[in-house]
């Protein structure tokens, strides 16, 4: 009696994206907001006024969105006038494909411009596999935090914050990276 032995290897067909760490350049994108306004990385960090760009992988459906957006959007809102710049970045398939509901949200919670990243492509270029993923970018495109906007919950001030504060004030950042929670 002959007897066959299957073996099956499993390889991965892709690995998962590598994250941009802390020191190094920020891929550049462009993409377009969810009502169609095109946004450039290297367009918004060549503006005089800015001083920075937070970028935040983001999903409105995602609890973590919803737990930590608030928090997010208060701190957009204390830095926005001082040149810095927040952008959402949507790489949820469903959500990418209904822009209406983004719109609406965006609409009734007083949040960012939030851009769509159909096919998760930036998403892939940074390494951002959950959501909110933030990365805090300085002017001359070079990472300098990442992470979730806050290390633990109710941080005082949140892990975000204070690497803004600090940047602004030309100190070396403290906490530069903290661990992504969605």
């Amino acid at each position: 009696m002959l007897r066959l032995l299957a073996v099956v290897l499993i390889l991965p067909i892709g690995a998962a994206p590598e994250t941009v760490k802390v020191g190094q350049k920020a891929p550049e994108f462009t993409l377009k907001t969810f009502d169609g306004k095109e946004v450039s990385l290297k367009q918004l960090l060549s503006e005089e006024k800015t001083k920075a760009v937070a970028v935040v992988f983001w999903a409105f459906k995602c609890p973590a969105i919803k737990a930590s957006d608030p928090v997010t959007i208060r701190i957009h809102e204390e830095f926005k006038d001082k040149g810095v710049v927040f952008l959402g970045i949507d790489s949820d398939q469903a959500e990418t494909k209904d822009s209406e509901a983004v719109l609406k949200h965006v609409a009734e919670h007083g949040t960012y411009p939030v851009l769509c990243d159909t096919g998760n492509v930036v998403a892939d270029q940074f390494g951002a596999i959950t959501t909110p993923h933030v990365f805090l970018i300085e002017k001359g495109g070079q990472v300098v935090y990442r992470g979730g906007p806050y290390a633990k919950i109710k941080d005082d001030p949140p892990a975000l914050k204070a690497a803004i504060v600090e940047l602004l004030a030309g100190k070396e950042i403290t906490l530069k990276e903290t661990k992504p929670f969605g």
